[in-house]
């Protein structure tokens, strides 16, 4: 069972719709756009889950998911594990995360409760969020996450619900060019990186699979390293990668690590700079959907 991150939307737009300032009219504000935003409920999240209600209770704001097409006896333990997790790595870290937008309602002193309702409208599940869980050991490798990382994950498991399409993890601009990094599924899931020069004129993509993006990593890393033992090198090789569509060079220039990217087949290419710490970290997001 996936939880659509459209329901992100659904749940914490009127967290953008606070602006007094002092804690009471926030919390008055807030409990004003939960009323209104009921009225437009039930909302359609995909094609078995339905947002039927919100409201608050107490100092918890709860929302009302029902799964249209099952009872709560057909969902198993497994699939319950699923949505605590999706939830709390997504929804719960940028709740717990200040400063952002669905951290507004944890600031106010409110709990975010998701109960789930199987189709003949009995529940079966509930996830809550709350400033304790927050404060619990366990949440903290999750919390660790930027705000960029979360929102990237959610990006991905919403594409991977509706379609086929990409994802751009990271833009890293270079001043002759740019490294963009992608998830796609569009054939297969992959990795790709995707280098340009400043005009994209010339552009190569490379795709990597899960076996691909540890091999990369380790050997940009280790490229990295050794072009910073060679500072006074004007041109040092330090080994190459080649995928079915192109192929990386890696060369040390004054201390400084630097990619040949070409096309295969094809003419297009371009030198670029690397920072392997970038790169392997942007990767590193990608790998846990491949």
């Amino acid at each position: 069972m996936s939880i659509s991150p459209m329901l992100i939307t659904l749940t914490f737009l009127l967290a953008g719709n606070v602006y007094s300032q002092d804690k009471e009219s926030q919390l008055a504000q807030y409990k004003a756009e939960v009323l209104k935003q009921a009225a437009s409920y039930p909302v359609k999240i995909n094609d078995r889950n339905m947002l039927r209600n919100g409201y608050i209770k107490g100092n918890t704001h709860v929302l009302e998911i029902q799964v249209i097409d099952r009872v709560g006896t057909e969902i198993s333990e497994e699939e319950r594990a699923k949505i605590d997790k999706q939830l709390n790595d997504t929804l719960g870290s940028l709740y717990c995360k200040t400063g952002t937008n669905e951290s507004i309602s944890r600031t106010l002193g409110l709990n975010i409760e998701y109960k789930y309702y199987d189709k003949a409208l009995t529940p079966f599940h509930s996830v809550l969020f709350s400033q304790e869980n927050c404060d619990n050991s366990l949440a903290k490798p999750a919390n660790q996450r930027t705000e960029q990382e979360v929102r990237v994950a959610m990006q991905i498991r919403e594409l991977e619900q509706v379609g086929k399409g990409t994802v751009t993890v990271c833009r890293e601009k270079i001043y002759n060019g740019s490294i963009n990094l992608l998830y796609t599924n569009e054939i297969e899931k992959r990795a790709v990186i995707f280098a340009t020069d400043e005009y994209v004129v010339n552009t190569i993509s490379i795709s990597l699979n899960k076996t691909q993006i540890a091999e990369f990593s380790a050997l940009i890393t280790d490229a990295e390293a050794k072009a910073m033992k060679v500072p006074n090198l004007e041109n040092v090789n330090l080994g190459d990668y080649l995928t079915r569509t192109g192929t990386v060079k890696l060369f040390g220039q004054k201390g400084k690590l630097k990619g040949f990217f070409a096309a295969v087949p094809g003419v297009d290419n371009v030198i670029l700079s690397i920072d392997a710490k970038k790169i392997s970290h942007c990767l590193s997001q990608i790998e846990p959907f491949l």
